[in-house]
């Protein structure tokens, strides 16, 4: 984006194979763009505490909470747990009778399962095929 009058913005990044990135803007038309770097020597001659007191004054770092930090955790975890079965979101939820929006918000830290069906997730971690068989035969 040049930045002049009449310019649109970027409605998507897109990875090339090269591993370079491009700008890709409603009209189709695509711009390189490079990721900013971040300034490690910058980082270097600063204290801990200084460190500390630059995070603290940006108001784009807000701080987590250990609830948010907690459904990060344990979306990762359910994510990972749907992703070795090789299942899509849709046919997961299917299999193991968990409704796919409730998946889908556990795996984006919207929602976290509770105790008893996180307990659930981990048995079908541990032996898929066999969940599935008992809750076919019903």
């Amino acid at each position: 984006m040049t930045g002049k009058p009449g310019d649109t913005m970027p409605i998507s990044f897109k990875r090339l194979a090269d591993g370079s990135f491009v700008r890709v803007f409603p009209d189709g038309r695509t711009e390189p763009y490079t990721l900013p770097q971040p300034d490690f020597q910058a980082l270097d001659g600063l204290s801990d505490d200084e460190v500390t007191a630059a995070a603290e004054a940006d108001p784009d770092a807000v701080p987590m909470t250990d609830e948010e930090f907690s459904r990060g955790l344990v979306a990762g975890q359910v994510a990972r747990i749907r992703k070795a079965t090789g299942l899509s979101q849709d046919k997961f939820a299917n299999r193991y009778g968990i409704p796919v929006g409730t998946l889908r918000d556990w795996e984006q830290g919207r929602a976290r399962p509770d105790g008893p069906t996180l307990s659930y997730l981990k048995v079908i971690a541990a032996m898929p095929d066999q969940v599935a068989q008992v809750l076919k035969a019903g």
